[in-house]
């Protein structure tokens, strides 16, 4: 009878004094709420100090968890402030107005479709046929991205300034047109940013400041099946407007991020309607 009586009683002390709870146990805290135990060892306790690193580790693991179902948190954009011009430049291929033969002279803008072109050779401009120049084809659009920040930044150095509360930047190499507006406090803000596609280069974009002139709904072409929607005019026959369309106001080409145009500046449809929409005549444009 004593040693059953003995056997009990270690049973019990075992119980209590050398308890190590299994890995899922639930504790409890000083505020009386429930903490699920993860095992560290086999020598894990129940002193005070021990729940609170037990509390603490858990906290750490859930907060882990959360970063883990959330990655974009952790992701930082690779950006670079820099906005190179977009500008085509082209060689001669015979001597002409006193231009050498194979001289490097940049291209202003064209005419008739890349029939002729103005041109700029050592600050003077001149006018010349498609014929006496060798135009290089289209370079790969820049994909680097420039944050909104950055883009505020830099229209900032430029000291662009705007008759309205909004500004368009387009930047030829990145095939990027960003959409800024003014708040109430003065400063500038990014509201969208869209791929755009800018003029080939036999048939280059403008580049410059520039202020928006009109608005036509429908750009057509005479002669042509080709059209567009939400023009905004930039100064003579340039334009931002939509992707092209066909007669019936159906999408007809959709490209953008890489230039393909005839010089006008294409946005995608649901853009150029928004731009339409939104931006107010007299709108400072910058291109570059």
């Amino acid at each position: 009878m004593i040693n059953k009586i003995m056997i009990l009683a270690l049973t019990i002390y075992v119980s209590v004094f050398n308890l190590k709870p299994a890995n899922g146990d639930l504790l409890e805290n000083k505020d009386n709420e429930k903490v699920e135990v993860v095992k560290k060892s086999s020598s894990l306790t129940l002193e005070n100090g021990t729940k609170k690193k037990i509390i603490l580790d858990l906290e750490l693991k859930q907060k882990q968890s959360i970063l883990e179902k959330e990655p974009s948190t952790l992701v930082v954009p690779k950006a670079t402030p820099k906005v190179s011009s977009g500008v085509v430049y082209a060689k001669t291929t015979s001597a002409l107005y006193g231009i050498p033969k194979s001289s490097i002279v940049e291209i202003l803008s064209d005419r008739s479709n890349g029939k002729y072109y103005y041109i700029k050779y050592k600050g003077k401009t001149h006018y010349l046929k498609k014929d006496y120049l060798s135009i290089p084809p289209n370079p790969k659009t820049d994909k680097s991205i420039m944050s909104n920040e950055q883009v505020i930044a830099y229209i900032n150095s430029m000291k662009v300034t705007s008759k309205t509360n909004f500004i368009i930047f387009t930047d030829i190499n990145r095939q990027k047109t960003y959409f800024i507006q003014k708040n109430s406090s003065g400063a500038y803000k990014v509201i969208k940013t869209t791929l755009s596609a800018t003029g080939n280069n036999v048939t280059p974009t403008i580049r410059g400041q520039f202020a928006i002139q009109s608005k036509r709904t429908h750009l057509i072409k005479k002669g042509s099946e080709i059209n567009a929607m939400y023009a905004m005019q930039i100064t003579g026959a340039y334009y931002y407007h939509s992707v092209l369309t066909n007669k019936f106001d159906e999408i007809s080409d959709k490209t953008v991020g890489r230039r393909a145009s005839h010089g006008c500046i294409r946005n995608p449809m649901e853009v150029a309607k928004w731009a339409y929409q939104t931006i107010p005549i007299g709108t400072t444009v910058l291109i570059v």
